[in-house]
């Protein structure tokens, strides 16, 4: 925001009050995450509840406003602040910008609160709106801010270069546009996220202890009240990371002792210190353009009752659902199947008044021919059981091929059958 007010011209109208109130939503839009982060959200709706981040931050903004008695200005004060000779005056907050900071967070207070926010916001700074979290080609400081971070940690190669986007961003006619010479920049971008998604959020060894530390908490949320928390901010505002240690703790107090559910979520967090995790029996990669077909087909429930069902008939042992987990995972540009440039206004050159949608010319022809793959594992909670494992991956290779909408060799299996590379492959999991 800083750089565009340098930048555009005085029409625009941009106040150090605009950019104080997207830099208050950057900070804040992370605020509504719970423990393990995105983990927590599969957790709550396997309790049945709808819970996403982005509204429980919108909500916990609300909170400290309160719990703080912070300052608002009435309406008429706040106009003051369309005066040139007041836009570096020191800001105190106002109901309106309360509302803004919680739409810029949240999509679903954007869409519900639109009538609102747009009786605040002129029409030529609703751009605002997409700075930090941008549903419109989704380049926004969220995806700079997690990309550059986690490609830090994890030490994965490729690190995106926002510096360049954001040096050369521009709004003409309402909305964020890019030159044309940082289309590769912004691939680059997208081209990132989606590698980050199959090598570290999407990693069998990340979503195996993922479903363990999920597993563990869904057996003492009832006594812990865990997914409850959600539906109150000063509650939820007590859950974090540590909440593995508060149920090693719980499990040693008195009332708990004897209590099975802890004593099953306990030995499940003991086992992902010892890195012995689910393993995975099965895993296929769609490559062939149907990966939206697909997904769309996969039905969690019925894929483990039928493969466990089969499973139990071939190896003659009963294999509940309760030891199955399936993993689906959407590897793509943030545009599901299609090209994510497209969304993207471009203009010229630096003399262009004028912005235009992206064209294939603009692209080039070195770029994919497919934007989304499906990732597919199922996971095994138990032992090592050679006869087991094999019939779930018979069984759940019958069953996508059952689902397919073209032959299997459309599709790139990444397992095969054996033993002896079963064994490799968990040998190269616990090496991960």
């Amino acid at each position: 925001m800083t750089k565009l007010r340098e930048k555009q011209p005085p029409e625009l109208g941009l106040t150090s009050r605009d950019v104080e109130i997207v830099a208050l939503a950057g900070l804040c839009h992370d605020l509504g995450h719970g423990p393990f982060s995105h983990a927590f959200e599969h957790f709550t709706a396997s309790a049945g509840i709808k819970f996403e981040h982005e509204e429980m931050s919108a909500k916990l903004v609300a909170r400290i406003v309160k719990a703080q008695n912070l300052v608002c200005m009435e309406e008429s004060e706040l106009a003051k602040y369309d005066d040139p000779a007041c836009r570096d005056a020191p800001h105190a907050l106002a109901l309106s910008d309360i509302l803004l900071i919680r739409c810029m967070i949240s999509e679903v207070d954007r869409k519900s609160k639109k009538h609102l926010w747009r009786k605040v916001l002129p029409s030529h700074k609703e751009f605002m709106m997409d700075i930090v979290c941008n549903s419109q080609n989704s380049i926004d400081v969220d995806k700079f801010d997690y990309l550059i971070r986690d490609a830090y940690f994890s030490g994965t190669p490729g690190r995106p270069t926002p510096h360049r986007l954001l040096d050369n961003c521009r709004v003409i006619d309402g909305e964020l546009c890019y030159p044309l010479k940082v289309l590769n920049t912004i691939y680059q971008l997208f081209a990132i996220r989606a590698n980050n998604f199959r090598e570290i959020y999407g990693h069998r060894m990340s979503k195996a202890i993922e479903f363990m530390i999920m597993d563990a908490l869904t057996l003492v949320d009832e006594p812990m009240g865990i997914s409850a928390a959600v539906c109150d901010p000063a509650s939820f505002i007590r859950l974090d990371d540590n909440i593995t240690s508060v149920v090693r703790w719980m499990s040693n107090m008195p009332a708990y002792a004897d209590d099975a559910r802890f004593k099953q979520a306990v030995a499940l967090l003991e086992r992902v210190e010892r890195r012995d995790v689910y393993r995975v029996v099965f895993e296929t990669l769609y490559r062939d353009g149907a990966a939206t077909s697909r997904q769309h087909k996969l039905n969690h429930t019925q894929m483990k009752n039928v493969i466990c069902a089969d499973a139990t008939m071939a190896c003659g042992k009963e294999i509940p659902t309760s030891d199955v987990r399936i993993q689906v995972l959407r590897l793509n540009f943030a545009n599901g199947d299609q090209n994510p440039l497209k969304l993207v206004k471009i203009y010229e050159n630096k003399r262009s008044t004028k912005s235009r949608a992206t064209t294939e010319a603009d692209v080039g022809s070195l770029i994919p021919a497919v934007y989304m793959e499906l990732l597919v594992r199922v996971f095994y909670t138990k032992g090592d059981d050679e006869a087991v494992k094999q019939a779930l991956r018979r069984a759940s290779r019958s069953y996508l091929q059952s689902m397919s909408a073209v032959n299997t060799p459309a599709s790139t299996p990444i397992k095969n059958n054996s033993a002896k590379e079963s064994k490799q492959t968990r040998k190269r999991a616990n090496n991960n």
